[in-house]
């Protein structure tokens, strides 16, 4: 076996030996997992409800406002009709963007 990998296993045991004896004690204490787990549905909830639809917003934003760039040349937005079809496009861009993600 090469030296590189002995030392990564020693160090590897080292580690385990300090970490091991307080997790298993840590297991022991009911709170302690209790409030491991509410952490964790906590976490999960803040990035369900709270970081997943910003970010799945702010990409559908983007990508509508591309879109709109780049069907529609701004030399057509002189009269207000094409301006407000421009808008219409996007909105509609953006509300299957975010249906397309899941919101």
């Amino acid at each position: 076996m090469p030296y590189v990998f002995t030392e990564v296993n020693k160090m590897l045991e080292k580690v385990t030996n300090v970490i091991y004896p307080i997790i298993m004690n840590s297991l022991k204490n009911p709170y302690l997992i209790a409030g491991a787990v509410v952490l964790t549905l906590l976490a999960f909830a803040f990035y369900w409800y709270e970081w997943r639809p910003t970010q799945i917003k702010k990409h559908c934003y983007y990508v509508s406002a591309e879109l709109k760039d780049n069907l529609l040349p701004t030399a057509d937005l002189q009269s207000p009709d094409s301006f407000s079809l421009s808008n219409k496009s996007a909105r509609d861009n953006y509300n299957s963007c975010l249906n397309a993600n899941g919101l």
